[in-house]
């Protein structure tokens, strides 16, 4: 579990510059910041935040999970299921059933159209980070 101090140290870890966060360091401050905050919907608000951002609105990316949007983001990086499994210390099987979750919400008919959808939408927002 996360408490304050890694959320801080998260923090003093980006530069003083205000260096850009890109998609998958947000989605992991956003998972820090749900394990102290007391109200949910506080983080799914920051989670439309940043959609509207970064232009993810929800025709592009319907109702995704913060889980699912990590893994959409590291499929996006060309991550393998297995890679995201280990970055995220999480079972193969784990990562297989979000990649389910994810095509059927996307309307796409298999993995490799999640895959060319993901990194597609990693380049047309590789620009497109927020500023913390």
């Amino acid at each position: 579990m996360h408490n304050q101090e890694d959320i801080i140290a998260f923090l003093e870890a980006i530069p003083l510059t205000a260096r850009k966060l890109d998609t998958l360091e947000f989605i992991r401050f956003l998972r820090l910041c749900k394990t102290i905050v007391q109200d949910p919907n506080l983080i799914d608000s920051m989670v439309n935040i940043y959609k509207t951002c970064s232009k993810l609105d929800n025709t592009s990316l319907p109702n995704l999970s913060l889980r699912e949007l990590e893994i959409y983001a590291l499929i996006g990086a060309s991550k393998s299921s297995q890679e995201i499994a280990t970055e995220l210390a999480i079972s193969i099987t784990t990562v297989a059933t979000h990649r389910k979750n994810i095509i059927k919400k996307l309307g796409l008919k298999g993995s490799g159209q999640l895959q060319r959808h993901a990194l597609i939408h990693e380049l047309s927002t590789c620009n497109n980070t927020l500023l913390l």
